[in-house]
């Protein structure tokens, strides 16, 4: 049994394709990668990923680097504009956010597949054809993005990983909120639990011991399973939506970067932004209604 009409609550989109909070929207061709089971149609007329491009514009010796964010469930890549719009500024550096299939104005099937597919894709043409150095690009995920981020950071190289709120794996998820019997007949996915233990970048854990939607323990669990240098952060009064971004988020953020010296070995390169990937899509600019019809009811009781 999968649930994942219960897993991935998709909100109906917050932004279009002409109308966004904050940044630009660029759209990164795809490709099915052999090792993912991506559940996609043979017809899927999308053949790009949305992401959201925010440019760090000032003049600093860190906008050589990005950081490659994934975002909660129950919200989309503009919803998330406040945690990337402060990332940006605390770190000053650039943010690509992926949006996810069945998200925004990205209709289609979020399956574990698809999602791990399209990470890898973005990672890899940022690498590739935008000439960043996995020297330059940080990875972060935040509650359900936790997870893909996790399994990124194990097949790609890169200079930090960063979790805000991560959960173990989907088994766990459902035996926290509909107990251990029900658990079990769960196909258990995302097992952050078994990622980690490959990822070779320094990590930081950011998790409130108040979070009633993913509790704490998780974190704890993740921290122990690491072979990388790793750092925990608990904040005692930081909730699952609701937190301090400054004093529960920024502060450890910019020490763990400072202690770590994470921008030590970035490289200068001449990024290449493509006029191509700029263009919108024709079926970016009418995307049929997203796939979870009954989000309004279950993003009441899903974790984000």
């Amino acid at each position: 049994m999968d649930l994942d009409w219960f897993i991935f609550p998709s909100p109906d989109s917050s932004y279009s394709y002409d109308k966004i909070k904050l940044g630009e929207i660029i759209y990164i061709p795809k490709k099915k990668l052999p090792e993912y089971d991506t559940d996609e149609p043979v017809n899927n007329v999308f053949k790009s990923i949305p992401c959201l491009y925010i440019k760090y514009t000032s003049i600093s010796e860190n906008n050589k680097i990005y950081g490659i964010f994934f975002h909660g469930n129950a919200e989309d890549i503009n919803l998330a504009n406040e945690m990337l719009s402060h990332i940006r500024s605390t770190l000053s550096i650039n943010i690509i956010a992926p949006e996810f299939a069945g998200y925004g104005i990205y209709s289609g099937y979020p399956t574990e597949g698809q999602l791990f597919n399209d990470a890898v894709n973005v990672f890899d043409y940022m690498v590739d054809n935008m000439n960043i150095s996995p020297n330059n690009i940080i990875i972060f995920g935040r509650s359900l993005g936790t997870s893909i981020a996790t399994h990124l950071a194990s097949r790609r190289t890169c200079t930090s990983l960063i979790l805000i709120s991560p959960f173990l794996s989907i088994r766990h998820m459902i035996r926290d909120i509909l107990g251990r019997f029900i658990s079990f007949a769960i196909r258990d996915r995302f097992k952050s639990g078994d990622y980690i233990q490959e990822v070779k970048s320094p990590i930081l854990i950011i998790h409130g011991q108040i979070d009633s939607i993913i509790k704490y323990y998780h974190a704890t669990e993740l921290y122990n399973r690491t072979t990388a240098p790793c750092e925990l952060i608990l904040p005692e009064n930081m909730e699952h939506n609701e937190f301090d971004f400054y004093h529960e988020f920024s502060e450890p953020l910019q020490d763990f970067i400072a202690r770590n010296n994470i921008f030590g070995d970035a490289i200068d390169c001449k990024v290449v932004i493509s006029d191509d990937i700029k263009k919108t899509p024709e079926e970016f600019k009418n995307p049929p209604r997203n796939w979870n019809c009954i989000t309004g009811l279950l993003k009441k009781f899903s974790f984000d």
